[in-house]
């Protein structure tokens, strides 16, 4: 899923699933950008050290016109990630409170 966000406007991008969903402010640019989800499936490909995975993982992109990255973004942008409690029960999580939102490059 992909959407292109202009300087002056507002922006959203929901996962085909929709557990996953952004919207982006205006003057989150300063030109036009491409945010780019692409959801994973399975386990991360990476080492987690202590920490569980619930889910669910993705990749978030974005990128100007020459397809150099754009990042941070100028403003603050909301996130939302749905998951079912079964999930991190399961993963051996004990209070939902403690569920947090990694980034790894």
């Amino acid at each position: 899923m992909w959407t292109v966000l202009d300087p002056g406007a507002s922006g959203q991008l929901t996962g085909v699933d929709g557990d996953v969903s952004m919207v982006f402010p205006p003057g989150s640019v300063s030109s036009l950008t491409t945010v780019t989800y692409t959801k994973r499936f399975g386990d991360p490909p990476h080492d987690l050290g202590d920490l569980a995975y619930v889910g669910p993982g993705f990749l978030l992109r974005a990128t100007d016109s020459s397809a150099a990255p754009v990042d941070p973004m100028l403003m603050p942008y909301s996130m939302t990630v749905r998951y079912d409690d079964e999930r991190w029960q399961q993963a051996g999580v004990f209070d939902e409170r403690s569920l947090n939102l990694y980034a790894w490059d």
